[in-house]
């Protein structure tokens, strides 16, 4: 049996998961674990809800996929899955301010985590939620080797091949990674940066109707706020009962405020947002999150993923080594198919 470990259950974790079971040979037996710090699975496409009517959610995060022409032809059979699977539709609304004319973007009606749960579930893995992995220790005699991972919690186990799928600075914390790079790699995996934002979503136990155009809007006259979205109407959900609005902050504003609590900036957004759209009703319930690595300003040198041990394998992917959207987390993903496919070709010991 073989044992591979995926730690981080977003976007890039479940495409890799899909990656590895299609390649796997029919006789080989292989069982995927998936560790992620959080209850849900999502990432930045995880999806919130109000705790008190729970039929009421909003994304905080990734707010919607474009389809890039750059990626027509290479990532077509990703895009067709998602389509076909009826997992994802055309935006129909109006993003004003948005920039990108020839490009196509989709929304999930059940929110952007439909991608994730969509890509695990055909790949058939054992998910673990609330597992923050602290460490990495290679355990081996004359005759095989193992990644021995341990969490924050104490749980220990054993795996043939870990694949590292969180934000670069987060894989560069864990206990035993670096021990594993050459000063090269470890100056280049440093070299990633991350913009920070701070979202706001208001919950709505009824129906709040938009007086605008506009579906998303990019905000270009605030200091403080970036991105709006009346979120039931962006991601085509009709005649809800319920409704929330998205609200996520400048880079500029985030950074000056990044270690304050996210609660107390958050006041300060809704203020924002009220002078933006007066006349909007007082929310049902507020969620406030801090997106300490939002999305990716500067990638690796190194495209796609990095092998840091071949025996056992150790790979470090994600969108830290590509672009943050769906198709440079496709990008990483399909890097990693030759690795697999050898280390399975060579056998797990």
């Amino acid at each position: 049996m073989v044992r591979i470990l995926i730690v981080g259950g977003g976007v890039t974790g479940a495409l890799c998961a899909h990656m590895i079971r299609r390649h796997l040979p029919t006789k080989v037996q292989c069982q995927i674990v998936v560790w992620e710090k959080s209850r849900g699975i999502g990432g930045r496409m995880s999806l919130s809800k109000a705790p008190e009517f729970k039929e009421c959610s909003a994304e905080l995060g990734a707010q919607y996929i474009t389809r890039h022409s750059k990626y027509l032809e290479s990532h077509k059979e990703f895009y067709k899955d998602l389509l076909d699977s009826n997992v994802i539709h055309s935006f129909k609304g109006e993003i004003d301010g948005f920039r990108g004319d020839n490009d196509t973007n989709f929304v999930c009606t059940n929110g952007l985590s439909s991608i994730v749960k969509h890509f695990f579930g055909k790949s058939f893995v054992e998910m673990c939620p609330n597992q923050r992995l602290e460490s990495l220790r290679l355990v081996s005699d004359d005759s095989w080797s193992v990644w021995e991972a341990s969490t924050t919690a104490g749980h220990h186990d054993h795996f043939d091949a870990v694949i590292l799928t969180m934000p670069i600075p987060q894989i560069l914390s864990i206990e035993g990674v670096k021990d594993k790079l050459d000063v090269d790699n470890v100056k280049d995996l440093e070299s990633a940066q991350y913009s920070s934002r701070f979202a706001v979503g208001l919950f709505y136990n009824k129906a709040v109707l938009s007086e605008y155009s506009w579906a998303a809007r990019y905000v270009g006259d605030s200091d403080i706020i970036r991105y709006i979205a009346m979120d039931h109407e962006k991601r085509g959900i009709p005649k809800s009962k319920t409704s929330s609005v998205v609200v996520h902050t400048s880079v500029p504003f985030a950074k000056s405020h990044l270690e304050e609590d996210a609660a107390a900036v958050g006041s300060k957004v809704v203020d924002e947002l009220k002078r933006i759209i007066p006349g909007l009703p007082e929310p049902d319930y507020v969620k406030f999150h801090k997106w300490r690595y939002s999305q990716v300003t500067q990638s690796t040198a190194t495209y796609g993923s990095l092998v840091c041990h071949s025996k056992p394998l150790l790979i470090v992917a994600g969108d830290g080594f590509t672009h943050s959207n769906f198709d440079g987390c496709v990008e990483s993903a399909l890097s990693i198919e030759q690795h697999i496919t050898e280390f399975v070709k060579c056998g797990v010991n």
